[in-house]
């Protein structure tokens, strides 16, 4: 589950990535979130967690999702207006998992469009 466009992450990337998983608790931070995702769903729902999983997010959201995620279907958005009404969903149909890897500029389009357009361009 790599990145479609070539060159997206190189090789200095993956020597930074590397580095930092070294740290010590690093691996262990990152695994966390699907530790606690998977120890939810299925050993001890947490009845809090749970609620708030179900609840409505009444303000304004942008969704970037890639339309070649080897991990996470684009299906999965289908309805998320019901939970998210002001959402604004985005499908880079180009990009991979990796999406602000894969296309950095239109990741960086669209948030400037959503945050407001009084942001500084570098």
């Amino acid at each position: 589950m790599g990145c479609i466009r070539e060159g997206a992450i190189t090789q200095e990337d993956i020597e930074c990535f590397k580095r930092d998983f070294q740290r010590p608790g690093a691996v262990t931070a990152a695994l966390n979130y699907y530790r606690a995702l998977l120890r939810h769903y299925t050993f001890a729902p947490i009845p809090k967690v749970w609620d708030a999983m179900r609840s409505t997010l009444p303000m304004p959201t942008l969704v970037l999702w890639a339309g070649k995620d080897g991990a996470l279907e684009t299906s999965l958005n289908n309805g998320i207006e019901q939970v998210v009404p002001q959402v604004e969903l985005h499908v880079l149909e180009d990009s991979s998992h990796w999406v602000q890897q894969e296309d950095p500029v239109a990741v960086n389009r669209l948030m400037r469009s959503f945050l407001g357009n009084d942001l500084v361009t570098p």
